[in-house]
């Protein structure tokens, strides 16, 4: 049985419906591009006839029958434990016979999936595959252990599916016998599976040092972190991986991303109070906003406030400035106002609707309060828009200034209003290349 030891990762990919007029052709791009086998999965492809691969073929019926003609072209067989019952059976010594679970919906409990495995081993696997969606990575945690039991067993795969799939999949050709993969993006077929030039850029005889952007699903997707960090690591020479972690219970998750041995991430929107919540040791930019945008995690957590250095290296031309205006209440404001003190801001206001939080923020930082309908009634110098949208039908203040809109990748409909205004507008991008620049060191220092 082939199997993957993380320098050669035994990687298996899928025969797409695109590609089902010419199976043929498909499995030489597969081979050239460093697949191991082409699955051909009979449910999406029924209509495929016998042709000379350049790889060897695993065919999954997944409740279709197989043809006659391809019955003596089989070099693997994987028999699905639900859909495929009444397959007949493989002769006694057939290699390779999968014996597959699939769960589309969650993930059953560790004795569970136990129960299936051993099952499945003795109804004659050679490799017992496990396939099922993750919805916490508190199950992530549950596939390792699995997984772990069932290789004293035998060749095993088991593989997380869905949005919170990327960490099993990145590290699965150093886990899993095989790893099930994909040509490009478009032609997957299960939801989490990874390019395969992704796994072989990732080969290497030891596991890469895990690293990601964690936040709310919306800002982990257009988070720009894991093209910039991962070039970083690149031109560092680091093995290891910058990925994206979407957080449905911060808490929670921090306590399993780290038990699951992710070394460092960059928090985002919501989960920055969470996150200072959440450490032991704190620097003191976390201490003093009570919140944090990286955390390493280390034997203990440690919490950093980066933000802060990406705004006041990111935006050196904004020192001394006053009046100041900033909009809104939220989590990342107690970084503005601390990298104001530290760029010599004079005059600022915070402008929200939640008025008591807009005045204890000012108490803390040497500034005023003021309610967010009396903006446009300001002449500011500076205005710093701390909102996740745009509240088009509030007043803007008129110019000469600066306007600051600390969201980045497109411009914003606040930034065309403020132009219009008067203002010369900045967004959040020079904020966002300092700050991970720093977290960047931070991270190389806890991947050694």
């Amino acid at each position: 049985m082939n199997q993957s030891d993380g320098r050669a990762p035994f990687l298996v990919v899928s025969l797409p419906i695109q590609h089902a007029a010419d199976p043929a052709g498909f499995a030489r791009l597969a081979r050239d591009a460093g697949a191991r086998m082409v699955e051909i999965r009979l449910d999406r492809t029924p209509g495929i006839a016998p042709f000379d691969a350049a790889l060897p073929l695993l065919f999954s019926p997944r409740g279709a029958e197989i043809p006659g003609g391809l019955r003596q072209g089989l070099d693997g067989l994987d028999l699905d434990r639900d859909l495929d019952s009444k397959q007949p059976a493989p002769p006694p010594d057939f290699v390779p016979l999968v014996r597959s679970f699939h769960d589309h919906a969650g993930t059953p409990s560790e004795a569970e999936l136990l129960r299936i495995g051993g099952e499945l081993r003795q109804r004659g696997a050679t490799l017992v595959k496990l396939a099922v969606t993750a919805t916490s990575y508190g199950d992530l945690e549950r596939l390792d252990a699995v997984r772990a039991a069932l290789l004293q067993q035998g060749p095993t795969v088991v593989h997380a599916m869905g949005p919170l799939a990327e960490l099993e999949r990145v590290r699965s050709p150093w886990r899993n016998t095989w790893t099930y993969s994909t040509l490009d993006s478009a032609t997957g077929s299960a939801p989490g599976q990874l390019e395969l030039a992704r796994h072989l850029a990732l080969a290497a005889p030891t596991e890469p040092a895990i690293f990601g952007v964690a936040g709310s699903p919306q800002a982990v997707a257009r988070s720009g972190g894991p093209a910039l960090h991962n070039r970083w690591f690149a031109e560092r020479g680091q093995h290891a991986h910058y990925l994206r972690f979407p957080l449905d219970n911060p808490v929670a998750d921090f306590k399993a991303l780290r038990a699951l041995g992710v070394r460092g991430l960059s928090v985002t929107t919501p989960a920055k109070l969470a996150a200072f919540q959440a450490s032991d040791d704190q620097d003191d930019g976390a201490r003093a906003t009570s919140s944090a945008n990286t955390l390493l995690l280390g034997r203990r957590v440690r919490a950093l406030q980066l933000d802060t250095a990406g705004i006041v290296g990111g935006y050196p031309e904004l020192r001394g400035f006053g009046p100041v205006a900033i909009v809104g209440t939220g989590g990342v404001v107690p970084t503005v106002l601390l990298a104001g003190q530290r760029l010599g801001w004079r005059n600022v206001t915070v402008f929200g609707r939640n008025r008591e939080r807009a005045r204890e923020l000012a108490g803390r930082f040497d500034a005023r309060a003021a309610p967010l309908e009396q903006l446009g009634e300001q002449r500011p110098a500076l205005l710093v828009w701390c909102l996740p949208m745009d509240l088009e039908d509030l007043a803007l203040p008129n110019g000469p200034g600066r306007a600051l809109d600390l969201r980045y990748g497109q411009t914003s409909p606040f930034l065309e209003r403020a132009r219009a205004a008067g203002f010369s507008g900045l967004d959040g991008q020079a904020m966002f290349e300092a700050q991970a620049r720093a977290q960047s060191d931070a991270f190389a220092e806890a991947a050694d």
